[in-house]
């Protein structure tokens, strides 16, 4: 059959090769904010220009019931694509959960439907009508209402793109402009359809927007890069930040700047914008000196303004890939004034702190080693009294009770003043070979009479075939003895403490000392080695603790690069283990 092709269909493939374009940059680009729908928009103009490009072709009446079931789902399609683009274009996902953008969704899936079951009711379209004879389609019920579905869309839609439009700076109002006329032209189309009977081309009116879209949307990707850069991205991100941000151009002149970027320089954008750097930073000394010699980086500068100091953190990077010194560059300037403030009142704090501790630990130290003379004084007073004098047996338990007193007082001393010694790196270790077997020992010899005291046993079990290891021998001994003190005040009378010495590994050596006590909870397992740690539990009243003996314990064991832990189970006792390197460290 012969064909004649007038402009108009013409201008139909024209419009479908840029949406078949722009529909496959799209899909490029599908990673880019608002891709997809922006490639579903184009894929609704393809339908609907290429069905309508096909009329030509086409003369018998089935075929051109489905060109135009074609067109009219792609017009469907294309406008709810462009009312969802709009919403992300512009920033406000939100609105896809909101009845105002659902309603007018929901009506374009229903009238999608509608058409693709028309030929069963006829609903939207009674008659396509015949292009040939300028006859345009006679609509149905859903048809003559379908107009109004699209007059709502297309304000919704518009609605979002002139209040961008509106916010947008000058140099993005032409993008906004040509997104907006995208989504207006058809709507004039469609009005005009629907207000004519018959048209002079043999393409209906509401085509020819479908393929007006399709140029324009290519003039708004190729000449502002709509799927590059949103204009939202600098109304929700750019100028809303609290950092302020100034954008150079190659040349040293500022691009762009967002409000606190202007706030910083003391100056308006309008008046920013196309001045050199030079200019604009007089006010900031820091950064002009800064952008004197740009060097991609983070850098920390103060400055002063009027009679207060401000601190900023600036940050230099280089705009695309060129370097900082010859290309673009991005300046970000945070202003760190109260955390720098804080920070000085926090140190000062400390500082103050750690010299009211040093006067403490002075004047404890002071008064513990001038109690120390006189506390042995008085212990060896009541020692001698013990062996000389004739005592009943109302003033032996006495002198026994006050000299027991005395002793635990003058340990308490002597743990203080090695205590601060250690903490301070006073207190020189003196290494020695000594057998393990030696420290257990002499260790067990020390609380002898206690164990005796309560009936308790010990039950040493040591490697006979562990060689001597370099430690300080008193400081060790002292260790085992504040364990298997606690080991004993903490088991129950008759009961059995265990000490143990083994091999840990082939360069230390590990000691356990387990008793039958009431165990420790375990949120209290690093509390007990602090100075001063407590835990309630054991014999509650025979008994006290100073909460020295474990710190004692743990600064003696660390000083000879070893290590000192607990484990314990409510109820089950408790077994401390402390490893020691078999050279002194």
């Amino acid at each position: 059959m012969p064909v004649s092709l007038d402009l108009s269909t013409i201008l139909m493939w024209v419009g479908a090769a840029a949406s078949a374009t722009l529909l496959l940059v799209g899909v490029r680009q599908r990673r880019s904010r608002g891709a997809w729908p922006f490639a579903t928009m184009m894929a609704g103009v393809l339908l609907c220009t290429v069905a309508h490009g096909l009329r030509p072709f086409v003369d018998a009446s089935s075929l051109l019931r489905w060109v135009g079931l074609v067109a009219f789902v792609g017009w469907d399609l294309s406008l709810g694509a462009y009312l969802v683009f709009a919403v992300v274009y512009t920033g406000r996902q939100e609105w896809l959960r909101r009845p105002l953008v659902l309603l007018p969704l929901a009506g374009v899936a229903v009238s999608i439907l509608l058409m693709l079951t028309n030929h069963m009711h006829g609903w939207v379209f009674e008659s396509l009508g015949d292009p040939a004879v300028g006859e345009l389609p006679e609509l149905g019920p859903w048809g003559r209402a379908h107009p109004l579905i699209m007059l709502a869309t297309a304000l919704v839609a518009q609605g979002f793109l002139i209040a961008l439009g509106v916010q947008s700076p000058p140099r993005y109002r032409g993008q906004t402009s040509l997104v907006a006329l995208a989504g207006l032209v058809p709507v004039v189309s469609a009005i005009i359809q629907l207000s004519a009977s018959t048209w002079p081309l043999g393409v209906p009116p509401m085509a020819l927007g479908m393929a007006a879209v399709g140029l324009i949307m290519a003039l708004a990707v190729s000449r502002f890069g709509v799927l590059d850069l949103f204009p939202i991205a600098r109304d929700a991100v750019f100028c809303a930040m609290t950092q302020g941000l100034v954008v150079l151009e190659p040349g040293g002149r500022i691009a762009d700047v967002n409000t606190e970027g202007q706030r910083l320089l003391g100056r308006a954008g309008p008046d920013l914008i196309g001045e050199h750097w030079r200019e604009a930073a007089r006010r900031f000394p820091a950064l002009k000196r800064l952008l004197a010699d740009p060097r991609p980086g983070q850098y920390t500068v103060s400055t002063r303004r009027g009679e207060e100091r401000h601190h900023y953190v600036v940050t230099l990077t280089p705009l695309g890939t060129e370097d900082a010194a010859g290309g673009g560059l991005v300046v970000l300037v945070q202003d760190i004034t109260a955390r720098r403030e804080a920070e000085l009142a926090l140190r000062d704090a400390h500082e103050e702190l750690q010299r009211v501790k040093r006067l403490q630990d002075d004047l404890t130290g002071l008064v513990v080693h001038d109690m120390r003379t006189p506390l042995t004084s008085v212990i060896s007073g009541l020692k001698t009294l013990r062996a000389i004098a004739d005592l009943d047996d109302h003033a032996r338990p006495l002198l026994e009770t006050s000299l027991q007193g005395g002793e635990t007082l003058l340990r308490m001393v002597n743990d203080l003043l090695d205590i601060g010694k250690l903490e301070d790196g006073s207190l020189t270790l003196r290494g020695e070979p000594v057998a393990p077997a030696d420290l257990m020992s002499e260790a067990r010899s020390q609380v002898a009479s206690l164990v005796d005291e309560n009936g308790q046993s010990i039950d040493v079990r040591i490697d006979p075939d562990l060689a001597p290891i370099e430690v300080d021998r008193g400081l060790i001994v002292r260790t085992l003895v504040n364990l298997l003190g606690n080991a004993v005040k903490f088991s129950p009378h008759g009961g059995c403490i265990r000490i143990a010495c083994a091999p840990e590994g082939a360069d230390a050596v590990r000691f356990s000392v387990e008793d039958e006590g009431p165990g420790i909870p375990e949120e209290a397992h690093v509390r007990i080695f602090e100075k001063f740690g407590q835990v309630s539990g054991g014999r509650e009243g025979r008994y006290s603790s100073s909460g020295l003996g474990l710190t004692l314990c743990k600064m003696a064991v660390e000083a000879h690069d070893g290590r000192i832990w607990v484990e314990s189970d409510e109820g089950e006792g408790s077994r401390f283990h402390f490893v020691l390197p078999r050279s002194a460290g």
